[in-house]
């Protein structure tokens, strides 16, 4: 199956606690690493247990003003557009009546369009880091599972330096609070429980990533991609982490053996993420397509 998780052949290695000196070392390591490697010195960061929904749904949560979600109908804008109602009828008065902040997903993913809206909060969680974040983004959320080619398990969070003050709310009990996490990071820990390895594995990956390489896996899939099943057959962009293809293009068997991820989207439709597996997975797809399996 050509998933939204990266396929890995990784063992577990649990060699010490989220309390240790050691992973504490690791853990800002981690950060450290990650903000180098893509340029993200301007933002504050944090890792969170769970996927990129968590981490959504913990900076609305964060935000002291109502949020806006923008861009193009998907079920990613639907499921934010939703949260962002949730959570502002728990601001206060006050709050309320602040200006208003703006949400949207880089990659709407369950339609596969790009999309950007200026100095806005984004959700980078299927297109990072094969678009970068944007130069005026106030924040974003990402994870490790899957262009970045980590297990599945941390969410990463980042808030602009300058603004964390005046738009996130107090620390509270809450461990949605992102703040929460900008504390004990800063201390090199953790507010809950962490598999150490979970760390471990996203270090390793950070410090080997090829950025030009991903990228241009992620092109040479798509291309090989849209070539054999034609462009015709494709929903938003041909190029990029996900293509999303008309069910009527691949036969059932054929979907059934690779195990397609399928959604009623558009009265059906396959999504292909094009960064999970190797490339000769690929090929070999498109040798079937083209065979007519």
């Amino acid at each position: 199956m050509f998933g939204p998780n990266t396929h890995l052949n990784a063992s577990v290695r649990v060699s010490e606690s989220h309390r240790d000196l050691s992973f504490r070392t690791k853990l800002s390591t981690l950060r450290d690493e990650f903000v180098n490697k893509f340029n993200l010195h301007e933002f504050e960061i944090a890792f969170m247990l769970g996927g990129g929904s968590l981490g959504i749904e913990s900076m609305i949560y964060s935000l002291r003003s109502p949020v806006r979600v923008l861009g193009v109908e998907g079920a990613f804008t639907q499921r934010w557009r939703a949260l962002a109602a949730e959570y502002e009828r728990r601001l206060s008065p006050l709050d309320v009546e602040r200006a208003p902040e703006f949400l949207y997903c880089q990659l709407e993913t369950s339609v596969s369009e790009f999309q950007t809206f200026p100095n806005s909060f984004v959700d980078a969680v299927s297109s990072f880091p094969y678009r970068p974040i944007p130069g005026d983004a106030q924040g974003f959320v990402t994870s490790s599972n899957k262009i970045l080619g980590s297990l599945v398990g941390l969410v990463i969070v980042g808030v602009r330096k300058e603004i964390c003050g005046d738009l996130l709310r107090n620390e509270d009990s809450s461990y949605l609070s992102v703040k929460k996490y900008f504390r004990y990071l800063s201390e090199g820990q953790t507010p809950t429980t962490t598999a150490t390895h979970n760390v471990e594995h996203l270090l390793e990956q950070v410090r080997s990533f090829d950025l030009q390489a991903t990228r241009d896996k992620i092109d040479r899939v798509s291309d090989m991609l849209t070539s054999c099943l034609g462009k015709e057959f494709l929903i938003g962009s041909s190029r990029g982490p996900v293509l999303t293809v008309r069910q009527d293009r691949i036969s059932t068997a054929l979907a059934e053996r690779w195990s397609l991820y399928s959604k009623p989207t558009f009265g059906g439709v396959y999504q292909i993420f094009t960064y999970s597996c190797d490339i000769e997975d690929y090929a070999r797809f498109c040798a079937e397509v083209e065979a007519g399996a």
